[in-house]
């Protein structure tokens, strides 16, 4: 992340998923990711969710583990000059997708 300069999106629908992320792997960094998202260091994405392709989403990616939280960071990511900084292996099968304009970067 130190050579992208950003900006960095987060959906809103995966905040409590990276609440519980921090809480059960790095409890001590909880303060500091509220920190950088006051400080702006992360814009929050609040665009109402388009359910329609949401679901077609899931659809087209039912064989793999393709959450719903997944399918708002690849809508969110479309919304937004397509990158995904994930550590999930799943995302570069999306990302192939002619269909689909996201980069997955490590």
């Amino acid at each position: 992340m130190e050579a992208d300069a950003g900006p960095y999106y987060l959906p809103s629908g995966i905040l409590s998923e990276i609440g519980w992320f921090l809480e059960e792997r790095y409890r001590h960094l909880q303060a500091d990711f509220l920190a950088d998202l006051a400080e702006g260091v992360y814009t929050v994405d609040w665009e109402p969710l388009d359910l329609d392709r949401l679901s077609a989403l899931i659809l087209n990616y039912s064989r793999l583990p393709l959450s719903i939280a997944d399918a708002v960071v690849i809508m969110s990511a479309e919304r937004h000059g397509g990158q995904v900084l994930t550590l999930d292996e799943h995302f570069s099968i999306v990302g192939r997708d002619p269909d689909i304009e996201i980069s997955v970067r490590p």
